[in-house]
């Protein structure tokens, strides 16, 4: 891997597209650790709360809307070292790692009523899986990833799997649906595996004494503000101009939903978060393509100066 240090830090400027918490640990990280000023850093978000899909609305007369919320778990190095740094807002002398540390010990969760039905809590005690599941769910963690192809989980499964308690349970917790990658799930299931005899109850998983939109992101919005850090909202981003040689691709200009434009220095990067497996039509079934996702006008690309994706899920650094 080329890397290439960058001298000239004052005289760059950094775009974040999207105040995800992927966005918002680059800043932290870019300020702390790379150097850069916080006053460079540029946090492009369309919405006008950040959070990606992590944020909240609401008031406490009419109730409060979070979109979702991330499984933790003590083995997060990477995250809980980043909350460490974050002050609490309840407490700036206390971070927000600790604060949720604190939390966890007086509260282990232990859901009892996983699943309802018409106000009513579903026993959950079995998942309900027949033996030929159990086989095929097994099955999915030993083939190779590649194997797969573009698969949707409703490809592998029989439909009586999607009215089991462990599919209601997985959906819930995960997001899927019938239509989703074969081979995100299979990643899912290797990674959660630890997890399945607890499931039921949500146990194994760590909170935030909040919900995370005010429990990590607020704080770490704050944070940030107080570093310096721009938060540009309202501010949607729906094409890339790249100036292509022969061993680069590199951004000129970062097109707006406005019309307007940001034109892109030679020592200015920009970061790219590009979807999330959270955003999707609600009531019908979309078309696996590249523009059902969040930054899909970015990654709309007929003219083929970009790269052609199955699944986006990564990020990338211009």
């Amino acid at each position: 891997m080329k890397t290439e240090k960058r001298q000239n830090l004052k005289d760059s400027k950094v775009y974040l597209i999207g105040s995800g918490i992927a966005g918002l640990a680059s800043a932290v990280y870019l300020e702390k650790d790379a150097g850069v000023p916080g006053e460079n850093i540029h946090i492009l978000e369309k919405d006008s709360i950040p959070g990606g899909a992590t944020d909240g609305a609401g008031d406490k007369e009419n109730g409060f809307v979070v979109r979702g919320g991330r499984m933790h778990e003590m083995h997060y190095e990477c995250y809980w070292e980043l909350l460490s740094h974050i002050p609490s807002l309840e407490d700036p002398n206390v971070s927000v790692r600790d604060e949720s540390y604190e939390f966890n010990e007086r509260f282990v969760s232990n859901g009892q009523a996983r699943l309802l039905k018409d106000g009513k809590k579903l026993d959950v005690s079995s998942y309900g899986l027949s033996f030929e599941q159990k086989t095929d769910f097994l099955k999915l963690t030993y083939v190779s990833e590649s194997s797969l192809g573009n698969k949707r989980i409703e490809d592998w499964f029989d439909q009586a799997f999607f009215d089991t308690n462990f599919w209601y349970i997985w959906t819930s917790m995960f997001a899927f649906q019938k239509w989703s990658s074969l081979a995100e799930m299979r990643r899912y299931m290797k990674r959660f595996i630890h997890l399945i005899d607890g499931l039921h109850k949500l146990g194994g998983v760590m909170r935030t004494k909040y919900n995370q939109y005010d429990s990590v992101v607020r704080p770490m919005k704050k944070y940030l503000e107080e570093k310096g850090v721009k938060f540009e909202m309202g501010k949607e981003v729906v094409d890339i101009d790249f100036n292509l040689s022969a061993d680069k691709k590199s951004a000129t200009v970062l097109h707006l939903k406005d019309k307007t434009g940001i034109v892109l220095g030679k020592n200015d990067v920009v970061f790219i978060t590009n979807g999330s497996i959270l955003i999707r039509q609600l009531n019908s079934r979309p078309q696996i393509s590249i523009s059902n996702f969040r930054m899909s006008e970015i990654f709309h690309d007929p003219a083929g100066q970009f790269l052609k994706f199955s699944e986006v899920r990564y990020g990338f650094a211009f």
